[in-house]
């Protein structure tokens, strides 16, 4: 058997034949008790037999490979095996298989449109003074959008007024990317579902995957959206066994459609000896598991079964005033951290939205409009690609921005092209593109201080850099007038931000699957119309079903030993009323 232990839950879900559905809470060992009954599937396996494990992030994949290469299970790492992300899978067996009707290239799948950064802009007289809209907002099968899902207010009510515009928009550019062979993964299960109603062809998929595949695993399948549901229901129709795990409260993905009630009606076609719970929380303490219980509807907390047990640091909430969030919660998140030893590098700052948990950082979230200035394009790349609260998606967006700069410059990307069309259509190699926006962003300054001297410095040199490269400008262009000094000075702010070093931050949604030491969950000030705090707190008090609060719930999750939470002075009485009804022991930090 495995070579680690597993509690008397996990091992009945490692031996019991059949497929299975499971819910588990946080901190549960899910990954641990998969492992387990990979490793017990592949002792059975016949020839040419394999077994599929499907995740929704690259992060998780490399997870289970090296959890597998650790436990000598080399073999489900190799074909007929398949470990992979649900967009790989659906890739790979459903949709490059048949192709585009009409497109004789192969189909190309990216994860979003926004990695390719295409956006949706109006024209003429219609036209929006700021940044587009991604293509991701709208919805993939109609092509439709909800302008409630817009953050930017001026955007949202452009969007409202012109929403059969910008809709129209939408479609046309989709229909464009369609020809060329581009598709999101979005659309990609659109075609897997058209594909899928094709009888024939269908069975003969059905049965290929019943012939390779002994079982297909799910993990964390809450972020299931619901043609994600229906592919595996097809799968399950053809005979193949699926087994869930999930955690319903960590549904946060309702932008890509997902709701925990699909998910539900999905869990109601088991057989109830196919059911089963992971109940134990071996990541946090018996106060974080306290906490995290006043977030969903299921009142009994989590019992706390690891190490960090019988840790005793209790919840700290820190109050704060005034908008932004100030820099002084994260110096106060530091003290509490240190003064408990826990130390910096094994610390982070979440936030539903980035802004808040660079605010609390001590880093400018910089609000600028980058428009149509190359410079200050450029510049936002530079800032993103240095940022230490950078994520990777984020340095991969930076280098692209530069690679489509450098195309731009040599006239060989149209009007909305992708990049790795354009690549494609003037033989351009990708390593090459990659290691000159690498260079370009290398030798560049990574601050710049908010003055004319120094703006100006840092333009000389970005114009230096690019003339270094030696690249060939189109015609109409030299470096100086590409590069043409910003009619605005706000360019400067997205490159100069700095924080407290070694301080992380990130989005929640970029932390979830992760792990630290402690954590500090930001809740920004509350702002009309849009509300967002005070339906937080809401639907805090009522238990309500909500994707904030479960973003909430994810957050504080991530914690082992100390969480504490920053909140806006208007709202800690009723934080505390909150914490103090469900009996979590609390201290208030008051930076009012």
């Amino acid at each position: 058997m495995t070579h680690f232990p597993l509690t008397d839950e996990q091992q009945r879900f490692v031996e019991h034949d059949g497929e299975a559905f499971v819910k588990a809470c946080p901190g549960a060992g899910k990954t641990r008790a998969i492992v387990g009954r990979i490793y017990r599937i592949s002792q059975t396996l016949l020839p040419r037999r394999g077994i599929a494990v499907l995740s929704f992030t690259n992060t998780a994949v490399d997870e289970f490979k090296e959890r597998c290469r650790t436990q000598g299970l080399e073999k489900v790492l190799r074909y007929p095996s398949f470990i992979g992300t649900f967009d790989a899978f659906v890739s790979h067996f459903i949709v490059l298989p048949a192709g585009l009707p009409g497109v004789p290239a192969k189909p190309i799948i990216v994860d979003s449109w926004a990695s390719l950064g295409i956006e949706v802009r109006l024209q003429g007289e219609k036209a929006f003074p700021g940044k587009g809209v991604s293509l991701d907002k709208f919805n993939a099968k109609e092509c439709t959008i909800d302008p409630h899902s817009i953050g930017h207010a001026g955007l949202k009510t452009h969007i409202k007024d012109h929403k059969g515009d910008y809709e129209k928009a939408a479609a046309s550019y989709r229909q464009n990317l369609w020809r060329k062979g581009f598709l999101s993964s979005a659309d990609a299960r659109i075609i897997a579902l058209k594909n899928l109603a094709k009888e024939g062809w269908a069975a003969s998929l059905g049965g290929a995957l019943v012939a390779r595949f002994q079982e297909v695993i799910v993990d964390e399948a809450q972020d299931c959206n619901p043609l994600d549901l229906k592919l595996l229901e097809w799968l399950r129709q053809h005979g193949l066994p699926v087994t869930i795990v999930c955690d319903p409260d960590q549904a946060i993905y309702g932008f890509r459609h997902g709701n925990p009630t699909d998910l539900q009606c999905f869990a109601s076609i088991y057989k109830s000896d196919s059911l089963f719970s992971f109940t134990g929380n071996f990541r946090s303490s018996s106060h974080i598991c306290s906490l995290a219980a006043t977030l969903r509807a299921r009142t009994q907390p989590d019992y706390a079964k690891g190490k960090n047990s019988t840790i005793t640091i209790p919840i700290h909430v820190i109050s704060y005033k005034g908008s932004p969030v100030p820099s002084a919660v994260g110096q106060s998140f530091i003290h509490i951290a240190e003064s408990v030893g826990i130390k910096l590098d094994q610390t982070n700052i979440l936030g539903h939205k980035r802004r808040a948990a660079l605010q609390a950082a001590g880093m400018a979230a910089s609000v600028v409009s980058s428009g149509d200035s190359k410079v200050a394009l450029i510049a936002g790349a530079v800032g993103a690609f240095w940022s230490s609260s950078g994520s990777s998606k984020e340095r991969e967006s930076a280098l692209r921005a530069v690679e489509k700069l450098i195309l731009l410059l040599m006239g060989k990307i149209e009007k909305d092209e992708p990049i790795a069309k354009a690549v494609e259509r003037n033989g351009i190699h990708g390593r090459w593109l990659r290691r000159v926006a690498l260079e370009l962003i290398m030798s560049l300054p990574m601050n710049c201080k908010d003055n004319n001297d120094e703006r100006s410095a840092w333009l000389e040199v970005l114009r230096g850099a690019v003339s270094d490269l030696g690249l060939d400008c189109a015609a109409g262009f030299t470096v100086k007038s590409f590069f043409r000094c910003p009619a605005k000075n706000e360019w400067s702010r997205l490159i100069d931000q700095v924080a407290t070093p070694g301080l992380q931050c990130a989005t929640v949604h970029e932390a979830k699957g992760r792990e630290y030491e402690a954590v500090c969950l930001v809740i920004p000030p509350n702002r009309a119309p849009s509300n967002h705090t005070e339906q937080l707190i809401a639907a805090w008090e009522g238990r309500l079903s909500s994707e904030a609060l479960r973003v909430a719930y994810v957050g504080i999750t991530r914690a082992k030993k100390l969480i504490a939470i920053a909140v806006p002075a208007a709202y800690q009485p009723r934080l505390a009323s909150i914490l103090t009804r469900a009996g979590v022991t609390w201290e208030l930090k008051d930076l009012a």
